[in-house]
């Protein structure tokens, strides 16, 4: 709101009639303030809702082009990053916004570009990406997954992966749906780990799969891997997370 001169006149000339002119005249900066201040509100929460509706549009687009396996066109996955930087634009700290546009740069290097030059700077800006989600919520699960996970597709078992796997399990209790994902990148890293790290994997998938394991079972058999899991618990010996998550009467 546009305050002039002109405009504030009929309010100076009506505090010349007051009986207290001193108060009068301080009134009109203040009711300036507050309506500045109510002008700044309600376009911050415009602004935060329509952030939080791009996250979900684009969320959305993305689970159609894995579940129908579209390879969109480069202007299609364009109009989506755009969306996502407008979202961060609006709400810069927001992990769950840096976490969308890393899953669309992931997106884009292993199901749109060859591999070379081009997958690569995808994937370094997914990482970065999900790096920025991790610094603006350290405590959110999600991230620390995904940034293994992208790690784990690349074949680089570091120490970035090993703190972000090991960061994400010690989180993921609390998010019953990353338990399949964390057993699955733990047991595809095992042989890439000390033997510490190791022992660290066979504890969280002992203690979740004595808890959740039948759930974690069905959950692995629709996402197709529950044959692999079950051969690598096999040649583990993991016979107790075996028997949980692996027997007949969980299938």
């Amino acid at each position: 709101m546009i305050w002039s001169l002109q405009s504030l006149k009929p309010l100076l000339v009506a505090c010349l009639h007051q009986p207290d002119r001193l108060f009068c005249y301080l009134k009109i900066p203040l009711s300036l303030v507050s309506a500045a201040l109510l002008s700044f509100l309600a376009y911050q929460s415009w602004s935060y809702g329509e952030a939080y509706a791009i996250q979900h549009r684009v969320q959305l687009q993305l689970n159609v082009w894995y579940a129908d396996a579209i390879k969109p066109d480069r202007a299609l996955w364009l109009e989506q990053k755009k969306d996502i930087d407008r979202a961060i634009a609006y709400m810069p700290d927001n992990a769950a916004f840096h976490n969308m546009l890393a899953l669309l740069y992931e997106f884009r290097a292993f199901q749109m570009e060859r591999k070379g030059i081009h997958r690569d700077l995808q994937l370094i800006k997914a990482r970065m990406q999900f790096r920025l989600a991790i610094k603006a919520s350290p405590a959110w699960v999600y991230p620390w997954m995904n940034l293994a996970n992208i790690n784990s597709r690349i074949g680089q078992y570091d120490g970035e992966y090993v703190q972000a796997y090991e960061r994400a399990i010690a989180l993921g209790p609390w998010e019953k749906n990353t338990m399949p994902g964390l057993i699955e990148l733990g047991l595809k890293a095992y042989v890439h780990l000390s033997k510490p790290e190791q022992q660290r994997v066979d504890n969280y998938i002992d203690r979740i799969a004595a808890g959740e394991g039948r759930w974690i079972g069905s959950l692995l058999k629709s996402r197709g891997t529950k044959p692999q899991v079950c051969q690598s618990l096999s040649t583990l010996q993991r016979k107790a997370a075996f028997e949980q998550i692996c027997s007949n009467a969980h299938k």
